[in-house]
């Protein structure tokens, strides 16, 4: 090889602008994986949160149906028909008969009045173990409606159904999550 054919390699720049760049890109790579992580440690306990809340519901509703289960199951218990009032305590409420407000279209059940304390009074009760509070419930007497295309001459009854709607509220491990179920149910006494 003579003199005059040289290899040429190429040379790695040194000036004075390029010395912190490896740093500077090192720092923006980093900045940017420490948003990632964080945004998603954020998410993570959005998740876990709305996951907590959801498990409360669940077990708020479960107790306010297994309420709403019991006062069935002493309804169709009942051998004859419950007496009824309209003021508290007591086992069978007349239509309405919890309303605090009857001038208004509000129902009872969503009164302003009607708070945790007027539940605890009022209702009657349910255990359920898996709550620290307990779930209750009220039955109203609805109407009685008779069996259609019977003919009860001369017998002085008449046969049918009573209908009785139950309120059920639970609430779940915090106060705040509220959970109010209502049926209608039907007995022949």
């Amino acid at each position: 090889m003579s003199a005059q054919t040289r290899i040429r390699l190429p040379s790695i720049a040194t000036s004075a602008h390029a010395r912190g760049a490896a740093l500077v890109v090192g720092l923006l790579i980093l900045l940017v994986i420490t948003i990632i992580g964080l945004s998603s440690m954020r998410s993570t306990l959005l998740e876990e949160r709305m996951a907590g809340n959801l498990r409360d519901r669940a077990r708020a509703f479960e107790a306010a149906e297994a309420a709403l289960r019991a006062a069935e199951g002493w309804l169709l218990s009942q051998g004859s028909r419950p007496l009824t009032n309209s003021g508290s305590p007591y086992e069978v409420w007349t239509a309405n008969g919890p309303d605090p407000d009857t001038s208004n279209a509000t129902p009872w059940w969503f009164e302003n009045t009607i708070d945790a304390a007027w539940w605890s009074s009022n209702a009657r009760s349910h255990s359920y173990y898996l709550l620290p509070s307990t779930p209750g419930y009220v039955v109203e007497e609805m109407q009685f409606v008779p069996d259609s295309g019977t003919l009860n001459i001369g017998t002085g009854t008449t046969t049918g159904r009573w209908f009785y709607r139950i309120t059920a509220r639970a609430t779940g491990a915090d106060s705040a999550t509220e959970v109010l179920l209502q049926s209608t149910y039907a007995v022949r006494f």
